[in-house]
């Protein structure tokens, strides 16, 4: 771990010199940003719709033999409150995360969560094309009748969440 982030923060320092210190370090156009949350893993696909602000769609998948898979679908919106190489966001998520039990369990059916989130949060620039960023949630979500991914079936869920993520801008 501690040689994980020492290589992060030389990443970062390094990378300082190198980045260009115009008023918008931020290439425009479309991306991929990969999120870790916890074990998952987001991509997320952002798509400059201004100068200040993203939107895109999320995906996820993971599965397993005797748990099923897990799909996720979202869509995100990022508003940037500067251009510089280190931009602050604030956004606002949704995601539908839908769970289907393994094959062999048939009394089980598909379930769908609804998640809608506030994000705060930052990105750092190392180039026009790359940035590191974090980002902290508030997340509200309304689970299905029949899920037990919040242990609350039916009900309604208030949580928070951290992100981790890196992107690539074409």
């Amino acid at each position: 771990m501690n040689k994980s982030l020492f290589l992060i923060v030389s990443l970062l320092i390094g990378a300082h010199g190198f980045s260009q210190d115009d008023e918008s370090t931020i290439r425009k156009g479309a991306g991929l940003r990969v999120g870790i949350q916890s074990e998952q893993l987001g991509i997320h696909v952002p798509i400059w719709v201004g100068d200040l602000a993203t939107l895109g769609p999320s995906i996820g998948y993971s599965t397993a033999t005797d748990s099923g898979t897990d799909l996720l679908f979202g869509l995100a919106f990022r508003g940037y409150l500067n251009e510089n190489q280190a931009a602050p966001f604030i956004g606002l998520q949704y995601a539908a995360l839908i769970a289907s039990p393994p094959r062999e369990d048939e009394e089980d059916k598909a379930t769908i969560d609804n998640v809608i989130g506030l994000m705060l949060g930052g990105d750092y620039f190392v180039s026009p094309q790359f940035s590191l960023g974090v980002e902290l949630q508030l997340n509200y979500t309304i689970s299905d009748e029949d899920s037990n991914r919040f242990g609350n079936r039916g009900g309604e869920t208030f949580n928070t969440a951290g992100v981790v993520s890196g992107a690539f801008y074409f």
